[in-house]
């Protein structure tokens, strides 16, 4: 087991207290986002790493990892700030958290990153993945800045509309359940990839 999956279980099992917290309430389809995030993150950088995977894991992609924890960990925060698998308090510190846009925005900074470590990985050489994965995998931040967007001006995440992070949670999950195993299945996706 490598550091990895330790650190990325631990970020699964949180956002999945998270989203068994927030079941009934206005949150519950950001905190279902977050969830399917962080364990699309954990199982196929694992598989990736721990496979017969060609990817040689270089310092760039261990510092890109450990910064896509640190994004995760505050936007778990973020969503509860009172009541969190880290069991901070924001309180005064970090105040700029309790904004329901900030989510988003780490989200978003958290896909950037993604993308980047496939970049460095090779996934978007035209040998390794072909043209229509590259640009779903990129495409898919666009329901991230729109919660992002769309959440400007709220106080508090109860206050957001849900749809954004409905149309978050659909887009992403669709991608990771039906679009990404079919490619595999038909051999159209790289081994490497870990969008």
């Amino acid at each position: 087991m490598t550091f990895y999956n330790i650190i990325f279980g631990f970020l699964f099992l949180g956002a999945c207290r998270q989203l068994l917290l927030l079941l009934e309430t206005p949150t519950v389809w950001t905190a279902a986002t977050i969830a399917i995030v962080i364990f699309n993150d954990a199982v196929n950088t694992s598989e990736i790493l721990e496979g017969q995977s060609t990817v040689t894991y270089r310092i760039g992609m261990k510092l890109i990892g450990l910064s896509t924890f640190v994004l995760l960990s505050l936007v778990l925060i973020a969503l509860k700030p009172t009541d969190n698998p880290f069991n901070v308090n924001l309180g005064q510190k970090l105040a700029f958290l309790r904004s329901p846009w900030v989510i988003w925005a780490l989200l978003t900074a958290y896909w950037a990153l993604l993308i980047w470590w496939n970049y460095l990985a090779g996934c978007f050489s035209s040998t390794t993945s072909p043209f229509p994965l590259k640009v779903i995998s990129v495409v898919l931040i666009v329901p991230f800045i729109v919660g992002m967007i769309v959440s400007c001006g709220h106080t508090t995440m109860s206050d957001v509309p849900r749809w954004p992070a409905f149309l978050a949670f659909s887009t992403i999950g669709i991608y990771f359940v039906v679009l990404k195993p079919a490619l595999r299945i038909s051999q159209i996706a790289p081994q490497g990839e870990a969008l």
